[in-house]
């Protein structure tokens, strides 16, 4: 706003804008640089000159889009800047790419459907390649169904912009469209489509449908049937974590003391994250006051709340 109120018009201050708005970036003041440089532009006494600030705002832009050059900003502020100055963003791939990174910073922080949004427009309006396209919406397919939004991410997946992918993105969009047809309910769609797979998605997926039908028995059965297929050395989880789990509670329901031994045995050591691994260990070892323990109070992880509710019904040994 200083700089509106003081501009007078002559030659030399489109230089000196230009420089000052270099000095705010150099400060680490993207923002003030990118307001200066906007408003130097616009005054500029020749096209010539406003193309030149333009491409100064240009490499700010994407600098601090992608988080390079020293830049260290925060997801919300670089889509704060993305959507102010959007019309910086470059054509083509390279705009592309930094649109999806964006995306996948800001759906890793929990904005599914904000990240969905920005996919939405790139496809809409700057994605002419039809793979890309589809690898696009596969992913915004995925963000959608993450922010509980199973119609929209099956109308996408149902789309004729998707058939052009390759063998393994069209897996992909299988099982999607398994996940998207299972958080609808539409359980005939479903068991019709899981019949013709044998992927260890299909044995995760049916996991899920029986432990929130309280059907042990196909738990118990899907859930061995995938870690069957698990290489023995491997590392487990995210959907194989899940999975152990799941299974570890449906044998502590029924107080198998000796299965759930097993399971810590073999798999514990195997688990990546230290929540699942902890969660593990409460369930197979049932410590007393377990589902008020102070080890399972101090976890934040995804199965958290049923493991405390599971472990408060079962009897201490």
């Amino acid at each position: 706003e200083s700089s509106r109120l003081l501009w007078r018009g002559l030659p030399e201050e489109t230089d000196l804008m230009r420089r000052y708005g270099k000095l705010l970036a150099d400060g680490s003041r993207a923002e003030e640089a990118l307001e200066v440089w906007q408003d130097a532009a616009e005054k500029a006494p020749s096209k010539e000159e406003a193309r030149r600030i333009s491409e100064d705002m240009s490499v700010l832009f994407a600098d601090i889009i992608a988080g390079r050059d020293g830049w260290k900003r925060t997801p919300l502020q670089a889509l704060a800047i993305y959507r102010r100055y959007r019309e910086l963003l470059p054509a083509g791939p390279v705009g592309n790419e930094l649109v999806n990174g964006l995306a996948g910073e800001i759906d890793g922080i929990g904005l599914h459907s904000v990240a969905a949004a920005m996919l939405d427009r790139q496809a809409a309006f700057r994605i002419d390649d039809p793979l890309m396209l589809g690898a696009t919406q596969l992913r915004m397919a995925r963000m959608h169904l993450d922010a509980g939004d199973a119609q929209q991410a099956l109308d996408i997946l149902e789309s004729g912009d998707l058939d052009l992918l390759g063998p393994e993105e069209q897996a992909r969009r299988e099982r999607l469209l398994a996940e998207a047809l299972r958080d609808l309910g539409r359980s005939a769609e479903l068991d019709e489509r899981l019949a013709q797979r044998d992927e260890p998605w299909v044995h995760a997926i049916r996991v899920e449908e029986a432990y929130a039908a309280g059907d042990d028995e196909t738990v118990e059965a899907e859930a061995l049937a995938y870690l069957a297929g698990i290489d023995g050395e491997s590392p487990i989880a995210d959907e194989a974590a899940g999975v152990l789990l799941r299974l570890a509670m449906v044998r502590a329901g029924r107080e198998d003391r000796t299965a759930l031994a097993d399971l810590e045995t073999r798999y514990a050591d195997r688990m990546i994250d230290p929540e699942d691994r902890a969660m593990l260990e409460l369930v197979t070892r049932s410590p007393p006051d377990r589902g008020k323990s102070k080890e399972l109070v101090a976890l934040s992880g995804e199965y958290v709340d049923e493991t405390r509710q599971l472990l408060d019904a079962v009897k201490t040994p």
